[in-house]
């Protein structure tokens, strides 16, 4: 069987590497290049953009495959080939694709009024069930259960480190919060790609780089063994200061004062809780990292 990609993500690596199928979902299949490190990610041609992404010409429904957990692969310069049980391998072609360039996150300086974003969010996690709130962090509301009230401990801890330039406590902070919370990428690492690419985005604004941000970014690389490959993906990219279309455009939306709504609502359809929880952690993230 063959399918033909579209575009390659910047950091799609480019070959030749053995891959691993890690997991398969109708959107998506995540591979794990080398049995180790950042998965590539194979989405359909509606896909989100991802840095490690490759989206294909079309849609597919990647269960109706034959596709499992565990089975080998390869990446090569010309396609992707995936061992499928019973059945030949699937071939991805790269004949016609593009690779996509890497996208700089905006800068957004101390003036842009990004509060203006803070109702709109609280407005749409008070339609959800959402553990954690932006009025956890930014206003003086409780939060009512005690995994939010453990997300908003760690998350305020964050921001205190943060506020003191305190490696141990940041160390301390990161310690709770990988791994924290539900959702197939846990709230709380949801919550600190936000925070962390708010960091990289205030640091663009600035006339030279945060120092903190350069010393808590190895810090939560330490911390990735504490949660699952996915989420650990997403994390290493925002600690590098990459970022998925849906939180890219939040970041300039609050830059260019255009409204942030179309943009917090794009983000909010992102996983079940995981687009509220990123704008939770970029909003909370550019109150600290000023």
């Amino acid at each position: 069987m063959r399918l033909e990609a579209g575009t390659i993500g910047p950091d799609v690596p480019p070959g030749p590497c053995s891959v691993t199928i890690h997991s398969v979902f109708p959107g998506a299949v995540n591979l794990q290049p080398g049995g180790a490190g950042m998965l590539v990610t194979l989405l359909g041609r509606d896909g989100p953009e991802r840095p490690q992404g490759i989206r294909l010409a079309g849609n597919e429904d990647f269960t109706a495959h034959g596709l499992r957990p565990g089975c080998g692969g390869r990446i090569a310069r010309t396609g992707i080939t995936l061992d499928r049980p019973g059945a030949s391998p699937l071939h991805v072609s790269f004949a016609r694709a593009t690779r996509a360039p890497a996208l700089p996150l905006p800068s957004i300086p101390r003036a842009a009024d990004w509060r203006a974003a803070v109702d709109p969010l609280a407005a749409l996690q008070a339609q959800t069930d959402a553990g954690l709130r932006i009025g956890h962090l930014l206003g003086p509301d409780p939060a009512p259960d005690l995994p939010g009230r453990r997300l908003a401990a760690a998350a305020l801890a964050l921001g205190g480190s943060v506020r003191s330039g305190s490696p141990d406590a940041a160390r301390a902070a990161l310690a709770s919060l990988v791994g924290l919370g539900p959702g197939l990428t846990p709230s709380g690492d949801d919550l600190l790609c936000g925070f962390l690419v708010a960091g990289h985005c205030r640091s663009l604004g600035c006339p030279e780089p945060i120092p903190f941000l350069a010393e808590l970014a190895p810090l939560v690389l330490e911390r990735l063994s504490g949660t699952n490959a996915i989420s650990a993906t997403f994390l290493r990219c925002a600690a590098e200061g990459k970022t998925g279309g849906e939180l890219r455009g939040l970041a300039r939306a609050l830059r260019d004062g255009t409204g942030s709504g179309d943009a917090l609502a794009g983000l909010a359809a992102f996983g079940h809780s995981s687009g509220l929880d990123l704008a939770t952690g970029f909003l909370y993230g550019l109150s600290v990292w000023e």
